[in-house]
């Protein structure tokens, strides 16, 4: 477990030092990516890091504070795309979307339905690319579809 947010650390690290370009998109984009790429990459290492019921976070402090550390650079990421926002709450949201996605990706329908790495990949990415949308301003509906048209019955 501790190794595992340990590379989870390395890996939100690397994210943000990329961040330099300004680019707000891409930066929660690739932190999205590289939390629940990790998941996709180490499945049976992810499903332990969050189950206090098989490693109780109390009676490991190092996995404690490596875990620590893995949010620590998310709160970063959520400082250098959002400035003096709420950074508790907004880390609190990120954390919800990459969590949940590596769930359902790992061991949800999503997975169950994209079962190749490049097709889990691929679904990652654009998930992340919509949410990544929504967090910056850039209306839902900008990225759907558009509406079909509905006949009505004669």
């Amino acid at each position: 477990v501790t190794r595992g947010f340990e590379e989870l650390t390395q890996r939100l690290a690397r994210a943000n030092a990329r961040y330099g370009t300004g680019d707000r998109m891409a930066a929660v984009i690739e932190s999205g990516q590289a939390y629940v790429g990790f998941a996709i990459d180490h499945p049976g290492v992810f499903r332990i890091m969050f189950r206090s019921e098989l490693c109780e976070p109390t009676r490991f402090p190092a996995a404690q504070q490596a875990g620590e550390r893995a949010y620590f650079e998310l709160q970063t990421m959520v400082t250098l795309i959002h400035r003096e926002a709420d950074v508790e709450r907004l880390a609190a949201v990120y954390w919800a979307q990459v969590h949940g996605l590596a769930s359902l990706i790992v061991d949800g329908p999503i997975g169950q339905q994209k079962v190749s790495v490049r097709e889990r990949r691929a679904f990652m990415r654009e998930a992340l690319s919509h949410f990544a949308r929504f967090m910056l301003g850039t209306p839902l509906s900008d990225c759907a579809p558009p509406p079909r048209k509905v006949r009505s019955p004669a």
